[in-house]
């Protein structure tokens, strides 16, 4: 019998935000690939789970793909675990999942099962809290590094955004949240939030102008310090 990846969702910051389901998952597979073995020990070390821990990210994908395949193919029950929250969100998990989709192709049947165990999603967890007009959305993933790439894309889809009502939603990196402020500033966009640090010590959630959102980040460089989702929001009356 083939083996089982199991796509583990972690927490986001709050370690007790993981599921009773998780935590028996992880303790039972052979091994856990894991995008960043101290933040997983971290989280392991908490709940006092012992289990092997190979990392797993997409400069490794090529090397250790065949393997975990072979693994499975020989009934393993292997665990998949992003640096926080869910597998396959910006993460190398995308590469591995179709990688075994493929190979179900070839051999016409589903003999490796992925199976999704669901907990904490930083988007899913902004979007929860926020007033918006719309709840569809378009999940861009990180923000491009260059600035005149992030206004490309952006000039591209809010015509797009607009007319289907909907939110867009990056990643973004606290270098670049003022720059990325200002291209909506210039872009006339309206309403923006920002989520910040969620789950953890020093979570906040703003939704203002672009102008004002500026205002406040740099009031301070322990504003600019965290993770960040940057959420440009649908406005009905545009």
């Amino acid at each position: 019998m083939a083996g089982v990846l199991y796509s583990v969702a972690t927490p986001i910051g709050n370690l007790n935000d993981i599921t009773l389901r998780a935590l028996k998952i992880l303790k039972q597979v052979d091994y856990i690939l894991t995008e960043r073995k101290a933040t997983t020990l971290k989280l392991l070390n908490f709940f006092r789970i012992r289990n092997k821990l190979v990392t797993y990210r997409e400069d490794t994908h090529s090397k250790l793909e065949q393997k975990i395949l072979r693994d499975l193919l020989h009934g393993k029950k292997i665990a998949l675990v992003s640096e926080a929250g869910t597998p396959g969100f910006s993460d190398p998990g995308a590469a591995l999942f179709n990688a075994i989709y493929r190979l179900n192709l070839q051999i016409k049947q589903d003999l490796i099962k992925v199976v999704p165990i669901p907990g904490p999603n930083s988007v899913a967890a902004a979007f929860s809290t926020l007033p918006l007009a719309s709840p569809k959305f378009i999940f861009m993933g990180f923000s491009p590094q260059r600035h005149y790439k992030f206004q490309k894309i952006l000039t591209e889809l809010l015509p797009v955004a607009q007319r289907l009502k909907l939110n867009i939603v990056f990643f973004e990196n606290s270098r670049r949240l003022l720059e990325h402020l200002d291209i909506c500033k210039n872009l006339r966009i309206k309403n923006v939030c920002i989520a910040k640090e969620l789950t953890k010590v020093h979570e906040s959630i703003l939704c203002d102008s672009p102008e004002q959102l500026q205002v406040y980040f740099k009031k301070s460089k322990n504003n600019l310090l965290g993770e960040f989702i940057l959420i440009i929001k649908y406005n009905k009356n545009d």
